[in-house]
């Protein structure tokens, strides 16, 4: 697949200029079409500085209200505040805010749970997404394995115990939802690592962004995590892959 985009369906295209010159954004008609199904062979970052694809990321939409009802039913959730906390301290407090959940605490909390009912190889992780409801629990993107998804028994146990009615779709990324420049640069490592929470082919090859650091998991095939930290976002490298 060549990184010209080329051979893209023409929606996932870069938009062009009046001159026939790639520019930042997206197109209409993707924007429309999202949350997908599937995605296209070859909607990777490029080494170097380029513009880059849109972010997307394999997962469910939260409904208003869904993390809290499971995750009480099944003893996960954790609130951003303590549920004891006082108009005093904090203000007058609606019932929105009370039941704000700490989604990384929650998360976390959530994990050991799926891994005992089977899940070994995927994390979840709460993400900003282009959509309505905004928030959405993300399994993997397409800047860590193209368009491959989880294994179809590991979807099927989150699926069921967080009960979302359908299969994940592709949601587009809240920030990188679009063509943007960025500068993306290979970096070799010796062990299997599942960045941003997803799964990912085995490769020792990242790509990873210069300037902005972030923490990144080594799974040994659990979830089970001992962390190290290298620049963000990372990613594999394209040719082992869709």
């Amino acid at each position: 697949m060549p990184f010209d985009y080329t051979s893209l369906p023409g929606m996932y295209r870069p938009r062009m200029d009046d001159e026939g010159k790639r520019i930042p954004g997206i197109k209409i008609a993707l924007l429309m079409a999202t949350p997908l199904d599937r995605l296209p062979r070859g909607l990777r970052p490029r080494h170097g500085f380029h513009l880059q694809p849109p972010m997307f990321h394999y997962g469910w939409i939260l409904p208003y209200g869904h993390i809290q009802r499971v995750g009480r039913k099944h003893d996960f959730l954790v609130l951003e505040l303590d549920p004891e906390a006082s108009d005093d301290e904090f203000g007058e407090l609606d019932e929105f805010e009370r039941n704000l959940p700490n989604y990384e605490d929650t998360l976390e909390k959530l994990a050991p749970m799926l891994q005992a009912r089977g899940v070994s190889t995927c994390k979840l992780e709460a993400i900003v997404v282009r959509h309505d409801p905004p928030i959405a629990i993300s399994l993997t993107t397409n800047y860590v394995a193209g368009n491959l998804t989880p294994p179809e028994e590991e979807i099927a146990i989150i699926q069921n115990f967080l009960e979302f009615d359908s299969p994940p779709k592709w949601l587009l990324n809240g920030a990188k939802g679009q063509w943007r420049y960025q500068t993306m640069k290979y970096v070799k490592k010796g062990a299997v690592f599942f960045a941003m929470c997803s799964i990912v082919p085995v490769n020792p090859y990242f790509l990873q962004a210069n300037f902005a650091r972030c923490s990144i998991i080594y799974y040994p095939l659990s979830l089970f995590r001992i962390k190290c930290t290298l620049p963000s976002p990372c990613i594999y490298d394209p040719r082992s892959y869709t």
